[in-house]
């Protein structure tokens, strides 16, 4: 009977253990492995805390932190993204079968995203296949860029301005100012250059998103998003 108990005693202690040190570590070190796979990160740091920590297992999360480096989403490349989140429930079984992160929900969750130029040179060149050599430049309230697209085989100087606005849940660039230069225009080769490109949809994000600002800034733009989902 007491060795009985002695033995009972020993797996409590082990399983308070795991559960209260191990587990919080394992599923970290878990989340940060699934941020980056794939290519879709290029350094992922995440601190996740419960009380019991065994909620975790449960998909039951009080407090999330986290910060990723080159992050993808949709097509957009950006420079980092943190996050922060109070009482998140995930869906335990897709995360860990089927590698992806989907929210059920939260009572906070909140996104700070950080754009600079060159993520935004790469999506324009690829959005627009006219375009080449692009050459892009942030500053207060407005997008500068230069590039070249050939026109009825004769290669043009392109001039955009616009600026990064949402719209139904999507980051545009919004075009407000184009000039072409030693080029014979035709409606047929510029049409793609006219109207807002798509940089990222947030429906890419694990939860429903809105966003709460986009922060112009000199040399990148800084876009903050929320979830309020009890």
């Amino acid at each position: 009977m007491r060795k009985g108990l002695t033995i009972f005693s020993l797996l409590f202690i082990i399983l308070i253990v795991f559960g209260q040190f191990v587990l919080p570590s394992l599923a970290e070190r878990t989340a940060q492995a699934r941020i980056m796979a794939g290519d879709r990160a290029t350094a992922a740091d995440v601190t996740l805390h419960s009380q019991p920590s065994i909620l975790l297992l449960l998909g039951q999360i009080d407090m999330v932190k986290a910060k990723a480096d080159g992050l993808r989403i949709g097509q957009l490349r950006l420079q980092q993204v943190t996050m922060q989140g109070r009482n998140v429930r995930i869906d335990v079984s897709s995360f860990l079968m089927d590698d992806e992160l989907s929210v059920r929900s939260a009572d906070e969750l909140s996104f700070t995203g950080v754009i600079r130029e060159d993520n935004i040179q790469d999506l324009l060149q690829r959005r627009v296949d006219k375009l080449q050599n692009v050459q892009v430049k942030i500053t207060r309230g407005s997008i500068k860029a230069t590039a070249q697209a050939k026109i009825f085989g004769r290669m043009a100087d392109i001039d955009l301005e616009g600026t990064v606005i949402e719209n139904d849940g999507g980051l545009y660039f919004h075009m407000t100012r184009l000039n072409i230069r030693n080029a014979v225009l035709g409606k047929t080769s510029m049409g793609e250059l006219f109207g807002d490109i798509l940089l990222t949809k947030l429906t890419a994000l694990p939860l429903k998103a809105q966003v709460d600002s986009v922060d112009m800034q000199d040399g990148q733009i800084v876009v903050t998003a929320s979830c309020h989902n009890s």
